[in-house]
């Protein structure tokens, strides 16, 4: 692929922002309370546009579909450059009131 320098440097942008260091782990809820991040993942979305063939992404995120667009910015970015992610759910504050359950995403990085 001609772009394949461009599309791996906006996946390290992306998992930059993310601030997967060591574990390569991130909470849903983490993310979804942070709007700055949130911002700068869609902010890279012309330039994700101009490297990647993401017909569906785009068609979707221009109708509104899609409740959290930096997460399918993220999965649909880092799968097309050899990442996959696992989900697991977790309980992060447990008391007799409540229960708060949240994502916990781990971004793995799969040998070419």
């Amino acid at each position: 692929d001609i772009y394949k320098d461009k599309q791996n440097e906006i996946a390290k942008k992306l998992i930059e922002i993310l601030d997967v260091s060591g574990n390569k782990t991130f909470l849903l809820r983490d993310m979804e309370n942070d709007k700055d991040r949130q911002d700068r993942i869609i902010a890279l979305y012309p330039e994700i546009q101009k490297y990647f063939a993401i017909g569906q992404l785009t068609a979707s995120m221009n109708k509104g579909r899609i409740k959290r667009k930096w997460l399918s910015i993220v999965r649909t970015v880092l799968k097309m450059t050899n990442y996959m992610f696992k989900t697991t759910a977790v309980v992060i504050d447990h008391t007799k009131e409540k229960t708060i359950r949240t994502q916990r995403y781990t971004i793995v990085q799969l040998k070419v």
